[in-house]
């Protein structure tokens, strides 16, 4: 759990100063970001502690299906705020079918786990 907290900040960080994150507002923008990409890491350590082992497949696919379109989406925004040029729709349109698709592994997840 400390190592996937320690690597995440490492990597929001390096992303930060690559694009010059530091001199400007939008650094700020990509904190919620980075909480997000922890929590999905967080629901991922919870996910080796369920015995059922489809549940538990769920939910690992969920958090690191999310944990990475997150991780992912962060150059992609820094990219277009250093530039200034939007970025295709097709490449929001898979992040964001990505994160469906975690959402609804997570979702049901969750409900296997309540029963």
């Amino acid at each position: 759990m400390g190592i996937s907290i320690i690597l995440i900040l490492a990597y929001f960080f390096v992303v930060t100063s690559f694009f010059r994150g530091w001199q400007n507002a939008k650094l700020f923008d990509d904190i919620p970001d980075m909480i997000f990409a922890l929590i999905s890491l967080f629901v991922l350590c919870f996910s080796f502690k369920i015995e059922d082992k489809i549940t538990k497949r769920y939910f690992m696919t969920g958090a690191i299906i999310l944990a990475i379109t997150k991780l992912a989406e962060i150059p992609m925004q820094e990219y277009q705020a250093m530039t200034g040029v939007a970025l295709d729709f097709l490449y929001w349109a898979i992040i964001v079918f990505f994160k469906f698709v975690g959402f609804l592994c997570l979702l049901y997840g969750f409900r296997r786990n309540t029963k």
